[in-house]
């Protein structure tokens, strides 16, 4: 278990994704109101299910700043020249993985990382306006997919990391959805 903290955006992300679920499936409000290892940021190691905030403990920097490079090395290699050169024009490469992987550590636990909150994520998504469509999305998700291929080995380590990583991106996808307006994207449910 790596040690966890409250990043800027942790709680806030954490209480938004649950009133999502509860609103998508109001049966499951008790189950997430009602558990202390839900609002935990530490895996409980006899839980079935992790979230998203508690993927930090399990997996720590080293393995989340592993995921977000290859990632990125996807991205910055893509034969797609409008994909790519989005990115490239906001920054390069050591730009993107710095500010993916400090939201991520924020997001799953890992401190005060991604300082500017929820306003500096808009800013920099709206950076890549171009690609914050159905067609991007669903490129974004082919690199994701790749990548999580890629680093299958660490991620499967605990059979719960990977369900966990799915429902974090399909979350993401449904607020991306709706805040840029394009077609919702569903996640496979399985690599």
């Amino acid at each position: 278990m790596h040690p966890t903290e409250p990043g800027y955006i942790t709680e806030l992300i954490r209480d938004e994704y649950i009133r999502h679920q509860i609103r998508k499936n109001p049966t499951k409000k008790g189950c997430l109101l009602n558990s202390e290892n839900v609002l935990s940021l530490d895996a409980h190691p006899d839980s079935n299910r992790v979230y998203f905030w508690q993927l930090f403990s399990i997996l720590g920097k080293e393995k989340i700043l592993k995921i977000v490079t290859t990632f990125y090395g996807n991205v910055f290699a893509d034969n797609q020249d409008w994909f790519r050169e989005a990115f490239e024009e906001t920054g390069d490469m050591e730009y993107h993985i710095k500010g993916q992987s400090y939201f991520w550590f924020d997001a799953m636990g890992g401190g005060r990382y991604y300082r500017g909150g929820k306003k500096l994520l808009n800013m920099k998504h709206s950076n890549v306006s171009e690609v914050l469509n159905s067609k991007g999305a669903e490129r974004w998700m082919f690199h994701m997919y790749r990548c999580l291929k890629t680093n299958a080995a660490i991620l499967s380590e605990d059979p719960r990391v990977i369900p966990c990583m799915l429902d974090f991106l399909q979350y993401f996808m449904d607020e991306y959805a709706v805040t840029f307006d394009f077609n919702y994207i569903k996640i496979r449910s399985s690599l």
